[in-house]
Order: structure tokens, then C-alpha cells, then sequence
């Protein structure tokens, strides 16, 4: 595979990753490079660890969630540009939501501007990942505390010791 199919798989398994039921906090971490940051909300997560510690919390949150819950986020019409071991990109990004009130939803849409690296073991990786919403409409225009819950939940994880 050239670079560009590595991260274009990339990007397909975090949007596999992200929905895995249980959530899998390891795996998730594992598409960033340890000194990545990921932004949403307004708010940055920095750290490898720090990425992982906010999927145990989601891995806590979701943990009792019925089977018949859940979402999907969707990774369309990517833009890669490769350069050397470095490259830049956007994403767009579709979730889909499903729960037993409504069955299956749009619930938001947005793109995600990237920076990948290609890490000392050869694997390219995630360096920075900012998801700018649609509009600004935030994660679910229909629920607009939504948005500030996961900036509150991102600014917990950030104001958190560093993790050993």
C-alpha cells in the first residue's frame, strides 16, 4: 500500500474505532502519536495518554448503554496530501445515532482537519485532529447542552494529572 491508502485506512478505523462497542480505549489511542492533540468544542486534548484516558470514559459512560443504542460516524470525501512522512487533510463527518425513541438519526455533521505522521515504527498516525461542526452547530443542533457536556468531559481530561 502507498501512503496514501495507509491513511485513508486510518481514518476508516477511527471511525470504526470511535463507535466500537465496548469501547476500546486502547485501540482508540493507538491512532495518535503520543504527543498528538485532538480538538472539539473548543477544547484540546493533548497527549497520546490523555486521548486514551477520555475513551475510558466513554468506555464508562457507554458500559450499561442497551444494545440497541449507539452511533455511527461516517467518514466521507477525504482530501489527503502527503508529504515525505508528514501530510494534511480534511474529512467530512456524518454521525448517525441510534436509540429506541427515535430509531436512527442524523444527529451531526462536521469536518475534521488532520495532521498525520508517520511514527518511529512506521505506522502513520493521527498528529492533530479538529473537528469544526457544521455551521457551528455543535454534535447535535436538536440538543444544545450537548456540545458543552463534551467540552466539560474535555476539559476534566485535560486538567487531570498526567496519567503513569
Amino acid at each position: 500500500m502507498n501512503d496514501y491508502q495507509h491513511i485513508s485506512n486510518l481514518i476508516g478505523r477511527y471511525g470504526q474505532i470511535v463507535d466500537e462497542w465496548p469501547r476500546q480505549p486502547d485501540a482508540y489511542a493507538d491512532l495518535f502519536t503520543d504527543d498528538a492533540e485532538f480538538t472539539d468544542n473548543g477544547v484540546t486534548i493533548r497527549s497520546r495518554a490523555k486521548l486514551h484516558r477520555l475513551m475510558s470514559l466513554a468506555e464508562e459512560h457507554t458500559r450499561d448503554q442497551p444494545m440497541l443504542a449507539g452511533t455511527r460516524h461516517l467518514m466521507l470525501n477525504p482530501v489527503i496530501e502527503v508529504d515525505g512522512a508528514k501530510g494534511n487533510g480534511s474529512v467530512d463527518l456524518l454521525v448517525i445515532e441510534l436509540s429506541a425513541d427515535h430509531g436512527w438519526r442524523i444527529r451531526g455533521s462536521g469536518r475534521y482537519h488532520d495532521q498525520y505522521a508517520r511514527d518511529v515504527d512506521g505506522t502513520w498516525r493521527f498528529r492533530s485532529r479538529r473537528l469544526q461542526w457544521f455551521k457551528d452547530g455543535g454534535p447535535d443542533p436538536r440538543s444544545p447542552g450537548l456540545g458543552d457536556a463534551y467540552a466539560a468531559v474535555f476539559q476534566s481530561v485535560m486538567n487531570e494529572s498526567e496519567l503513569q
